[in-house]
């Protein structure tokens, strides 16, 4: 583990993601944030009972299952776990 990620709540995506921001919006579920590897790619996942499951522990977001990359150049596999990132 080796990245913070803090969670924002929005009511939409913003066009412009901060690394280390994870945004988390209403309408749609979504959450956001750019690749937790630095190269720079927004990644934007459904949030529900056909998505990913987003908890959140006194600001510190947890994302489950892994977030896997594969269409990227960069490939990169991970979970956020309050508040860490957690290489795959």
């Amino acid at each position: 583990m080796d990245r913070i990620i803090d969670a924002v709540h929005v009511r939409r995506l913003p066009e412009v993601f901060e690394q280390g921001n994870l945004y988390v919006a209403e309408d749609p579920p979504v959450a956001g944030h750019l690749c937790c590897c630095g190269c720079g790619e927004r990644i934007v996942l459904s949030i529900g009972p056909l998505g990913w499951k987003y908890t959140e522990k006194a600001g510190r977001p947890s994302l489950s299952p892994m977030i896997g990359n594969l269409g990227l150049p960069c490939d990169s596999r991970y979970t956020i776990k309050d508040g860490e990132v957690v290489w795959a």
